[in-house]
């Protein structure tokens, strides 16, 4: 994704869908995205400390 305007308008669609389900993300989850919403991650690089984190 090219801006941080698509990335912020991404990240808020995959919010809602995900809204009180059990894929609705935890606080360090969301720190992740707004990092990667910045531009300060790629979705690679958010998966790869996901996982390590687990």
């Amino acid at each position: 994704m090219q801006s941080a305007e698509q990335r912020r308008r991404a990240v808020l669609w995959a919010l809602r869908v995900a809204r009180q389900t059990a894929l609705d993300p935890n606080k360090q989850e969301r720190r992740l995205l707004a990092r990667f919403i910045l531009g300060q991650l790629t979705l690679d690089e958010v998966l790869q400390r996901l996982e390590q984190s687990s």
